[in-house]
């Protein structure tokens, strides 16, 4: 079976395509938050390049956030639209557990994602639970947040390890999905 998985939550646009759970190939493209006009011709490149349609796709990945507002949305618009379509499964997975996922530890720890102006935190036990809720910290904050826990940083996403872990998973209605948004706007904390 052929995974598709798309993640558009930070500045790279990064599309994957998996064999079962091995990993033929990942693209990652920065795209200066372009994301709408990269995702979709990486999909058809990377597709084309193994000489695939969407058709022979059987399941498909994506990352919910948190993360860019906008990003975010791209993935999940795609994702919901081409699983719905095609009649294929869609699971979803977040980008900090994501990262916790790929970086287990033997006690509990806390992973972020960083942007622009600021940081996703979440907390993780060894048993890769959450612990608490996610919670977004501004520049300032963040590195307040720093001087009193330490933050795994993961640089390295290990996506057949996530494949792998949502095997066990259930797809999800597509109608279902929505982007993971933590940060509050500027207009409802007034």
């Amino acid at each position: 079976m052929y995974i598709l998985y798309l993640d558009t939550h930070d500045q790279e646009v990064v599309v994957a395509l998996f064999k079962d759970e091995k990993m033929i190939k990942v693209v990652n493209k920065v795209s200066g938050y372009q994301h709408s006009q990269v995702v979709l011709p990486t999909i058809k490149e990377l597709l084309d390049e193994y000489e695939l349609s969407p058709n022979d796709l059987g399941e498909i990945v994506v990352v919910i956030g948190p993360g860019s507002f906008t990003g975010v949305r791209i993935a999940v618009t795609i994702a919901k639209t081409m699983a719905y379509t095609l009649g294929i499964p869609l699971k979803t997975i977040d980008s900090l557990f994501l990262k916790a996922l790929s970086c287990q530890s033997v006690s509990d720890y806390y992973v972020s994602v960083l942007e622009k102006n600021g940081a996703y935190v979440g907390k993780f036990s060894k048993e890769l639970e959450k612990i608490g809720d996610y919670a977004y910290y501004s520049k300032s904050e963040y590195e307040k947040f720093l001087l009193k826990n330490i933050v795994i940083d993961v640089d390295k996403i290990d996506f057949e390890k996530a494949i792998h872990y949502l095997r066990k998973e259930n797809a999800v209605n597509p109608h279902s999905v929505k982007p993971l948004y933590i940060k509050r706007i500027e207009a409802l904390k007034k």
